[in-house]
């Protein structure tokens, strides 16, 4: 696939994640015919450094930062820029300038420690050839005046215009494109953080991928009886169950959905009050972790958060997200219970 994104965490700003959405369709667009792979990255973490996106082709590596205004951009190499009328700083720096210049020399470091464990073969790379991009929202007016020894690597730009200057940046980075696999697979990306351009669109993943990640909506299946504790673990064990859920109940923000068909969990019976039981039409059976796919003979119940906004549709078809449990004292966003879980030897 020529182009490919990836989002490795959620932007804390609706701006950066718009601005993103936004970027990734325009290099859709502009390098889905395009040989060799183009693969861009939003909010990656690197040196203790959180660039708003990187692209990275086979031969170049390109930081972009992303603002939100617009307007006749006024540049300066060392005081705050002036943008539209209004003053714009670079993070903790007093402009973008100089921040995307903290990013490319800690970014070059980054990926020269790391050479063994992506380059193949080993070779001499100049990472000094690293450029970067200022990405305004918002159309901009910029008279490019910079000094030479920045236009090498330094570039601002809008959205109108931002996917034919990423196109044109060529650089003395050559990497294949599994060397900028590797390299991602290193730093922790994988596939389910593959972005398709949609705000909002499902994921579904096992518990072990969802840590550390965070969404407006989770839904959980399988809590049935039987298969939530899973028949026959030893009831000393099956604290680690409880445990599974706590992580997959605090990855929502907004709304928790459990569904069960038949008999409910046990873990759910101990919620008590805490949720609230009401049955919704399906359109489909989901496929249950224990068995295989049966004909549905009554509707699943879906379980939500007593002060939590149900959601208007039904659940079509769901892959088990994680194999169901209880929380301990947990209070996350609009959802907040007090359980209690206790192993009994007897």
């Amino acid at each position: 696939m020529p182009f490919e994104a990836y989002l490795a965490r959620p932007y804390e700003h609706s701006h950066e994640t718009q601005a993103f959405a936004t970027l990734v369709q325009n290099l859709k667009t502009r390098f889905g015919s395009e040989p060799g792979l183009h693969l861009l990255v939003g909010n990656l973490m690197f040196s203790n450094n959180e660039a708003d996106a990187i692209l990275f082709k086979e031969n170049a590596i390109t930081i972009v930062e992303m603002k939100s205004h617009g307007g006749r951009v006024l540049f300066n190499e060392n005081t705050p820029w002036l943008v539209g009328g209004q003053q714009v700083r670079g993070g903790t720096r007093e402009n973008p300038f100089l921040q995307l210049r903290a990013y490319r020399i800690a970014l070059r470091q980054y990926l020269k420690h790391r050479e063994p464990d992506f380059l193949r073969p080993i070779r001499d790379i100049d990472w000094r050839q690293i450029s970067a991009v200022v990405l305004f929202a918002n159309p901009i007016q910029f008279e490019e005046c910079l000094p030479i020894d920045l236009r090498a690597w330094f570039h601002v730009t809008d959205m109108a215009r931002v996917a034919d200057k990423l196109a044109n940046v060529r650089t003395g980075v050559k990497l294949t494109g599994d060397e900028i696999k590797r390299f991602l697979a290193k730093v922790g990306i994988t596939a389910l953080q593959r972005y398709e351009g949609q705000i909002g669109s499902p994921t579904t993943a096992a518990n072990t991928d969802l840590k550390g990640f965070e969404f407006r909506l989770v839904i959980i299946v399988g809590c049935d009886a039987g298969a939530l504790p899973y028949t026959g673990i030893p009831r000393d064990e099956i604290w680690r169950e409880a445990l599974r859920l706590y992580v997959a109940m605090t990855r929502g923000r907004d709304q928790i959905f459990l569904l069960y068909q038949g008999d409910q969990s046990e873990f759910l019976q101990i919620m008590g009050d805490s949720i609230v039981h009401r049955e919704e039409p399906v359109l489909k059976p989901y496929i249950r972790h224990t068995a295989p796919e049966q004909p549905q003979t009554t509707p699943p119940t879906a379980l939500q958060p007593a002060n939590a906004t149900v959601a208007a549709g039904a659940v079509r078809r769901a892959v088990p997200i994680i194999d169901c449990a209880v929380g301990s004292n947990s209070s996350h966003g609009t959802f907040t219970a007090n359980y209690k879980w206790s192993t009994d030897r007897s």
